[in-house]
């Protein structure tokens, strides 16, 4: 039997054939590595594999195998860097031609027992995270500069409704995907299908229209809501029937707009309002009749359809309008009465026909159109190619309230590439602020100025005012007579103006997307001062009709996005925290979404070590060095796609160890 040797070397024990020590001298196959006893571990980390940047401090702890904490010393091999009593370790400055270093430990109480770890140091700002980021062009060329506008942005997206405001009785609506076949599921419910999307639902005898809303949207899932009565906004007619100069036209520049473009094509712009005078000298044929939406109605509420647009000259006895007949000649005139025809007045359009819809109907009470024939109506004029929709119509909604009848219609407009102008409402009250649908972020607002440009005592406030437009006693085609002009004045009065300009523009360019004609109409604008008062300012035709003809120049503006690495422990970034990693990237406002490949760097404010974080993004417009502030879409982490997923709050992204 072969005799064996023990010896212990480094706290092991190593058994040796004796048979193989010949003449003194020791044969033998080489040790196994020694066993280490100790665990070593950054504080926070993983357990292998971690790298250091040059000039950063990263704390190591050594633990048994129980992972109890053991006291030790600590040394590194190749003496590159430093390291304490405590475990801190401070990368060289500049990275060591062999840049794996050893950190170990040795237990004080049983020096046999150690551990060592491998690092590796690596250049400041190295790559960390990487990923990429897409901005939605909407961002891009939105003015994001108040906090207002952004928080007023979202609330529109909420389903706020307003049951105190004016709605047809006794129903509601229904609206959202698979409505009709949701709604046929109720029992005991009477069923309308008004569109795809939509559908009117009777409330039941003995239950509250609210109350059946809230159980209809309970069971289905589905938004439930009333069905808003929309009015036109002109004001009544003045009686200063001297005043019938077209100065509007000078005050927008007009003239310089037919010198770029002066013939509108064939139904780009849609007029939706309270139909045409169709045999006034000035109108014939400058419209296409497309359809009435209220031929008959029930009270004051649209009834039924039919293909007849005519503007229905309502008068009382003495030949007075009653409610707002005329309110749509007027509105149709502005965009396109015959021009340079020796008669009458001067259309925005010289040649060229609108496309007449009608949404509202007569009675003693004036005209009234629900959501359901609203919605229809916009969707009509989108299928028929109009381009430009003019709503020179409104209600007031209770602050952060929506229509959702009326956004599913605006929505399929806005797929459809239709540039959409409305009447921002006729009260400057800033509890009411702009009127809907104008708040829709969709929608292009018109404000009214009068003619030195103040602001018109009546024309509606706010953030999402986009523009504003000459409004008061605007002279135009009356519906009283085949050869009368008559004054009217409101919002509604400036918006054909800016839908006349917009028409005008596609027309020169039909190439130019929905965005780019709101961001050449903005652009473009006489500055007039607070822009919850004038928005972007006065409509200037001419410069919006040059800059159609060559969109791109001059050279884009730009926007700041931010990126930041935080850590995942909850907190808000702070801008001295060191353990925050950022890049900067400037973004063209071009259209269609934007994709830049960002990398938050070790490096920046401090090194970013092994662990999981919590990547940020904001848009900033403001030239904010610490971005991320309510006027900048308060971060916006919902708008903007990391890697192809758009997360809630950021995202979330465990770092490895290089």
């Amino acid at each position: 039997m072969k005799s064996l040797m023990r010896f212990k070397k480094n706290g092991l024990a190593n058994l040796i054939p004796l048979g193989l020590v010949l003449a003194g001298l020791l044969v033998a196959c080489p040790p196994a590595p020694p066993k280490q006893a100790l665990l070593l571990k950054p504080q926070a980390g993983a357990a292998t594999g971690v790298s250091v940047a040059v000039n950063s401090t990263i704390q190591f702890v050594a633990t048994d195998e129980t992972g109890k904490v053991v006291a030790v010393t600590w040394d590194r091999s190749p003496a590159e860097g430093t390291i304490d009593a405590n475990g801190n370790y401070k990368a060289p400055a500049a990275v060591p031609a062999n840049p794996i270093v050893t950190i170990k430990a040795t237990s004080i109480a049983n020096p046999s027992d150690f551990g060592t770890l491998d690092i590796k140091i690596i250049p400041q700002g190295s790559a960390g995270i990487s990923g990429k980021i897409t901005v939605n062009p909407s961002l891009l060329n939105a003015n994001m500069s108040e906090t207002t506008r952004t928080s007023e942005a979202r609330a529109i997206n909420s389903n706020v409704v307003d049951w105190n405001a004016p709605h047809v009785k006794g129903s509601i609506l229904l609206i959202g995907s698979n409505s009709n076949t949701r709604a046929a599921g109720l029992r005991g419910v009477q069923v309308r299908n008004v569109s795809e999307n939509i559908s009117s639902l009777t409330v039941p005898s003995g239950e509250t229209e609210q109350a059946f809303a809230a159980r209809v949207a309970q069971q289905t899932g589905l938004i439930a809501q009333p069905e808003y009565i929309y009015r036109p906004m002109a004001l009544p007619t003045p009686n200063d029937a001297n005043y019938d100069a077209q100065d509007y036209l000078v005050q927008i520049d007009a003239q310089a707009a037919w010198a770029v473009q002066k013939d509108l094509t064939d139904n780009l712009i849609a007029v939706l309002d309270t139909g045409i005078k169709t045999d006034h000298e000035d109108l014939i044929g400058r419209f296409t009749p497309g359809k009435d939406f209220c031929a008959t109605f029930n009270g004051t509420i649209c009834a039924t359809e039919d293909d007849d647009p005519s503007d229905l000259p309502v008068t009382d006895g003495n030949g007075v309008p009653i409610g707002n007949a005329g309110h749509g000649t007027s509105t149709a005139g502005i965009i396109a009465a015959a021009t340079n025809n020796v008669k009458g007045v001067s259309g925005l359009a010289w040649t060229g026909k609108i496309l007449v819809v009608k949404v509202f109907g007569y009675d003693n009470k004036g005209a009234a159109s629900p959501t359901s024939t609203l919605a229809k109506a916009i969707r009509y004029a989108a299928d028929q190619g109009s381009k430009v929709i003019n709503l020179s119509l409104g209600i007031p909604l209770a602050t952060g309230a929506t229509d959702a009848g009326i956004d599913d219609a605006i929505t399929y407009a806005v797929g459809k590439g239709v540039v959409i102008v409305s009447a921002a409402g006729n009260s400057n009250d800033a509890s009411v602020g702009v009127y809907y649908p104008a708040r829709n972020t969709n929608v292009i607002a018109v404000g009214s100025v009068n003619k030195t440009n103040g602001i018109s005592s009546f024309s509606a406030q706010g953030p999402q005012l986009a523009l504003v437009a000459p409004g008061e006693q605007i002279t135009s085609t009356n519906f009283a007579t085949t050869t009368s002009y008559g004054k009217l004045s409101g919002t509604s009065e400036a918006t054909p103006q800016v839908a006349a300009i917009a028409g005008l523009m596609l027309s020169k360019n039909p190439g130019l997307t929905r965005v780019q004609v709101r961001e050449i109409l903005t652009s473009t604008a006489r500055n007039l001062g607070a822009a919850n008062t004038f928005g972007s300012g006065l409509l200037q035709a001419g410069l919006a009709l040059r800059k159609a003809t060559n969109p791109s120049a001059p050279p884009p503006a730009k926007t700041t996005v931010y990126v930041y690495a935080d850590f995942f422990d909850g907190t808000k970034y702070d801008p001295n925290n060191a353990k925050s990693g950022r890049v900067v990237v400037d973004l063209d406002n071009s259209v269609g979404s934007t994709t830049y490949t960002l990398t938050a760097k070790r490096g920046g404010f401090s090194s970013l070590e092994a662990g999981t974080y919590r990547l940020v993004a904001c848009v900033n417009k403001n030239s904010n060095a610490l971005a991320c502030d309510a006027g900048d879409l308060g971060g916006q982490k919902d708008a903007v796609v990391y890697n192809g997923s758009t997360p809630v709050a950021g995202a979330d992204i465990t770092l490895a160890p290089i």
